[in-house]
């Protein structure tokens, strides 16, 4: 089964940190997905480069998808706080609800985004630095619930929590850290069956 991780590999997204995190999970055997997270940016960010260039250097691709057994994965980037998604990434993203409705026919679709789209009781949201950015995350759930998305996944608020976003009624879950440092809960992680 697919392990999906949205983010925040790294304290600052040095090449160093991301190609020890590489290290151990291609050790672990695990088929594994990665988005990048806030954090994964700072280094390039803070060199002056594209943000998620050391990320994509150590992984590949920011955002990908995928099936694995009748379930659309949609694995997207949009943990840069101040730069939201692109054009080429919002097409793609586009392009992928599009495929997931008609070709694949999956009988699940679910996404998987860094930074959660809405949180009712959390500032860890889009738009929580560049509020322009909130009007992108209410486009993306908008998108999301036309396609029959069943679930979006995020991360970024450090605990669980399984929300409806009013407007769309786009159906969101949280996942806390699967350490304990800067986690008001204990680990976790979400084994969905």
């Amino acid at each position: 089964f697919p392990v999906t991780i949205r983010g925040d590999l790294s304290d600052v997204g040095t090449l160093e940190e991301l190609q020890a995190t590489k290290s151990a999970l291609d050790s672990s055997g695990l088929q594994y997905y990665v988005t990048p997270g806030d954090h994964d940016l700072w280094d390039s960010r803070d060199k002056e480069s594209d943000p998620p260039k050391n990320f994509v250097q150590v992984f590949g691709p920011a955002y990908q998808s995928f099936s694995y057994d009748m379930v659309r994965y949609i694995l997207i980037y949009n943990s840069d706080n101040y730069l939201g998604l692109d054009g080429v990434q919002l097409k793609w993203v586009e392009d992928e609800l599009s495929r997931a409705e008609t070709e694949e026919a999956p009988k699940l679709t679910f996404v998987f985004a860094p930074t959660p789209l809405y949180h009712p009781s959390s500032d860890h949201v889009m738009g929580k630095v560049t509020p322009k950015l909130v009007s992108q995350a209410e486009h993306l759930a908008t998108l999301f619930k036309r396609a029959g998305v069943d679930l979006v996944f995020s991360a970024d608020t450090h605990y669980y929590s399984n929300v409806t976003e009013p407007k769309n009624e786009c159906d969101m879950l949280t996942v806390g850290a699967v350490t304990s440092e800067r986690n008001p809960q204990a680990p976790r992680f979400a084994f969905v069956s």
